[in-house]
């Protein structure tokens, strides 16, 4: 009976959990970052594994690739805002930024032996939560 309970609650707690995550970031954050997402792991698998590249280089590769595409999808998707030159040249701004800090993570990770893919979602995740931050307090404001 108490594991029926403590089942239940787990439940309730990760929907209330993932609902406000939801309510906090938007659907539309939600749906370019799992386009993004995708897009950036399928190219990130591609070069690290079939080509043998090291996860950092992969990872900056990666980042020049995907951040136009990613730029225009918030711009007008997340944030309802017409792209521009100034918001643009922000967004690379953070991107340099997390290509350093993505790059940096995923080399320490790797080198206490993580798989360069689990690095790369690890570092991801965090710097998921930084990016929307900065973009909408900084650049999409």
């Amino acid at each position: 009976m108490l594991d029926c309970i403590d089942d239940a609650m787990f439940n309730v707690i990760l929907q209330d959990n993932f609902s406000c995550i939801v309510n906090l970031l938007g659907i539309g954050n939600t749906l370019t970052a799992v386009l993004c997402t995708l897009l950036e792991y399928l190219l990130y698998v591609v070069l690290v594994y079939p080509l043998h590249m090291d996860g950092w280089l992969g990872q900056l590769i990666v980042r020049v690739l995907s951040s136009p595409v990613n730029y225009y999808l918030n711009s007008k998707m997340v944030f309802e805002r017409k792209p521009t030159g100034r918001t643009f040249a922000l967004y690379c701004a953070l991107v340099a930024a997390c290509m350093a800090a993505s790059s940096g993570g995923i080399w320490l990770l790797e080198a206490i032996h993580l798989p360069p893919v689990l690095s790369k979602v690890i570092v991801d995740c965090v710097l998921f939560f930084v990016n929307y931050r900065v973009q909408r307090n900084r650049i999409f404001r």
